[in-house]
């Protein structure tokens, strides 16, 4: 018997073992408890705990009957939502509007505000924890006086819905049977979360595996050595590519909160368009290295999110060799996270001379660019391979299809 079968015939076991608990703990339930416990009971399930169709209602349904149930179950449930959507709206909002980026925000907003009859749906049908809609309209924009009109027309559905089954099962079957089956049908529904949650929980163990199998390959260099054109080279040859310039550019992209960050922590006028004025922030960055460090901390961080997810999709697509192009690679200390490291270099004079010819800038530009970087004679030592590059495009090339056999040799 393999071990998925084995945890299947083990949950299947949990189940059984808590129907018959279940079963036995729901026939205790008094046949006098009161309305106002009831309603009270209903009040504290909408706020703490978000079980879709409210298990509570069902119960109650079944104990009460149809008509004196569902009065109680609107009353209980629209005071609940009410509570839920305040609390979001007073504590939740700040913290909600402080750590997403404008951009997302005015997106979530529309989304909520134009599909007003798919929110009354989720109020309306017993399926989905309603609670957390609730708490998703309360950090919104959204008016309260809206979002009560179509939460509490939807309940009327919803609580007449939950009444009904717990009534009906009553009616046939009895009450303590119907308490009984719908106890069951609770408890197994919460051994099924703890099954689902325990193998996303393995997956994310296999995904680690996975990770842990991956060769790591960095690629750095400073700034004009001719990085770039290695990194496309070995990408013509097979190799999968993460390039940090690419995931910093897309760290800082329009209503993204690293360029709210920046913009706070630099002023507005390196902003451009709604987009980062690059050429504005290089003048400050450049010149003043606690200025760059400030950059460094809001970008960075952020960057290396991006690149272990980009990481994690190509481990799962099978690519067993994974190439980061990551520019400050010893600046950031990341030179031990990785099997093996190429380093690409050329003279000093030579790329002051690239930068000054393909970027139009000042001498004196292009050597505050330079000197931001720890020298590369400082690195060489540090590395694996050494790709020098101050000759042709073509005698980079070779060496770059020269150093990749080699890494593929040993990967």
């Amino acid at each position: 018997m393999n071990p998925r079968t084995q945890k299947l015939l083990l949950v299947l076991a949990v189940v059984i073992v808590i129907a018959i608990v279940g079963t036995l703990l729901f026939r205790q339930i008094p046949e006098e408890v009161s309305a106002p416990l009831f309603l009270l009971v209903v009040i504290i399930e909408v706020v703490v705990a978000p079980i879709p169709g409210g298990a509570v209602g069902y119960l109650g349904a079944a104990r009460f009957g149809f008509w004196q149930a569902w009065p109680l179950l609107y009353a209980g449930n629209v005071i609940g939502t009410i509570l839920v959507f305040y609390l979001a709206r007073r504590f939740g909002a700040p913290v909600f509007e402080e750590n997403v980026a404008p951009k997302t925000r005015a997106r979530y907003n529309r989304l909520l505000d134009h599909h007003p009859v798919l929110i009354w749906f989720v109020y309306a049908i017993p399926l989905v924890p309603v609670d957390v809609l609730s708490v998703l309209a309360g950090l919104s924009a959204m008016r309260p006086r809206r979002f009560f009109l179509i939460a509490l027309t939807g309940y009327i559905v919803y609580t007449a819905i939950v009444a009904s089954v717990g009534a009906t099962l009553a009616e046939h079957i009895g009450v303590t049977d119907a308490l009984s089956v719908i106890g069951a049908v609770f408890f197994a529904g919460i051994v099924w979360w703890l099954w689902t949650h325990s193998r996303r929980r393995a997956s994310a163990a296999e995904l680690a595996g996975l990770i842990e199998h991956v060769y790591r390959v960095a690629l750095t260099g400073n700034i004009a050595s001719g990085k770039s054109a290695v990194a496309d080279e070995w990408a013509r040859m097979g190799a999968h590519i993460i390039d940090a310039d690419v995931l910093a550019r897309r760290a800082v992209e329009p209503g993204s909160d690293c360029l709210r960050r920046i913009e706070e922590e630099f002023g507005s006028g390196i902003i451009a368009d709604g987009a980062l004025d690059r050429a504005a922030l290089g003048r400050i960055v450049f010149s003043d290295e606690g200025r760059r460090r400030a950059l460094e901390a809001i970008v960075h961080p952020e960057v290396e999110r991006l690149r272990a997810a980009e990481e994690v999709r190509a481990a799962k697509r099978g690519r067993r060799i994974i190439v980061h192009s990551i520019p400050l690679l010893f600046e950031t200390g990341l030179e031990s996270t990785f099997d093996v490291i190429v380093l690409v270099d050329a003279d000093e004079h030579v790329r002051m001379e690239r930068l000054i010819a393909t970027r139009s800038l000042s001498e004196a530009a292009a050597r505050a660019m330079i000197d931001s970087q720890e020298p590369a004679l400082a690195k060489r030592s540090r590395v694996d391979y050494i790709i020098d590059n101050n000759g042709t495009l073509d005698a980079l090339k070779q060496q770059a299809r020269e150093v990749w056999s080699g890494i593929v040799a040993v990967a």
